[in-house]
């Protein structure tokens, strides 16, 4: 009878370790698989990150191309003003009637203003 008990015991001894074995295994796969989908998002948001560098890196040449081009065109527009700045419309006009004066009659005449 003791050794029935001690067989009974031993069986449910065996048995209670292979459902442990059987939630190790369980609890190993849902890991595993948890490692796998972090693993596959990992590698996404590495990807994304890369694709972010590349955008920001692209805007970046955008904005320096287009810093360029206004610092240019504000050049161009202070060089325009200086030049405007140093014109004297009474001089000009009457250097200008001076010159077809002298295209008209051959000599040199004085207009005063």
């Amino acid at each position: 009878k003791r050794l029935t008990e001690e067989l009974v015991m031993a069986k449910e001894t065996v048995s209670d370790l292979f459902n442990q074995v059987e939630i190790v295994r369980k609890h190993d796969m849902e890991v595993t698989k948890q490692a796998s989908d972090t693993q596959e998002k990992l590698v996404s948001v590495l990807t994304q990150s890369d694709n972010a560098d590349e955008i920001l890196e692209e805007y970046h040449k955008l904005y320096k191309m287009q810093r360029d081009r206004l610092e240019e065109s504000v050049s161009k527009t202070e060089k325009e003003k200086r030049s405007y700045h140093n014109i004297k419309p009474e001089k000009d006009i009457k250097d200008l009637f001076e010159l077809i004066s002298f295209l008209l009659t051959g000599k040199e005449n004085l207009v005063i203003f």
